[in-house]
């Protein structure tokens, strides 16, 4: 297959083995991920992301309209693995957060924590969660979260002992042990936008009755279900009325 549509002027990013671009696709335009055939594990992931993620219907969870193996690309003499989602609106929440007020933060949150509950039961871990990953695209009828990304998620039930390389050390399961893994990314993301509004100074505007949010989740008891944390997320929101 010859993809011609993918130039050097829609490149988005480029390393040794992997090009992103931003091309025509299904209808507008699309994201483009190309890896190396010669990364056999790379390749791996692709199928995965691709057989999962294109049977998967969320507002918030980009569609995926084809993969294909041993394409060429312009004048390249590789042969590449090529992945062809949706190009999500909206914009990244590090450059939004500064601006955020407690309780539009803690919406996120929570919505966050449900999207990755529910991406849980459609059969994969998501491990990149940041606030690079997370786009906000503000409508007249409100604002849409999206969450992208899906490279480095753990496939569970697809393919539960990948070639490559997960982004945590230890065996997961979509059981309580997986479930507190997500609960500590989402504590390490609302750190992270905590320190990206400046709240770690004296003049702290999120209550400190909220901030008992982080301690949990970063170091969540064995019990600690992702719905529970969740729950308690609600319950800060609530307060904020």
């Amino acid at each position: 297959m010859f993809l011609q549509e993918l130039t050097a002027e829609s490149l988005l990013r480029r390393k040794k083995d992997l090009r992103i671009y931003r091309a025509p696709g299904h209808k507008n335009n699309c994201i483009w991920k190309c890896c190396s055939m010669s990364r056999k594990d790379m390749v791996e992931a692709f199928r995965d992301e691709f057989e999962t993620m294109s049977l998967v219907e969320h507002p918030s969870v980009p569609a995926y309209f084809g993969h294909w193996d041993n394409c060429v690309i312009g004048d390249s003499d590789q042969l590449w693995s090529v992945l062809c989602m949706e190009e999500c609106p909206g914009f990244p929440l590090k450059d939004l957060v500064p601006h955020m007020s407690n309780r539009l933060m803690l919406r996120i949150l929570m919505e966050t924590g449900r999207l990755l509950s529910f991406l849980l039961g459609e059969g994969l871990v998501y491990t990149d969660l940041n606030l690079t990953n997370l786009l906000l695209d503000s409508q007249e009828k409100g604002s849409r979260l999206y969450l992208v990304d899906y490279t480095c998620s753990y496939y569970f039930l697809r393919n539960p002992n990948p070639s490559y390389s997960l982004c945590f050390s230890y065996d997961l399961s979509p059981d309580l042990k997986g479930q507190q893994l997500l609960v500590q990314e989402l504590a390490c993301l609302f750190e992270d936008m905590i320190r990206a509004r400046g709240d770690e100074k004296k003049d702290s505007r999120m209550p400190s009755s909220v901030l008992p949010l982080y301690e949990t989740g970063k170091n969540p008891s064995p019990s600690l279900s992702l719905q529970d944390y969740i729950c308690q997320i609600g319950h800060c929101l609530n307060s904020q009325e």
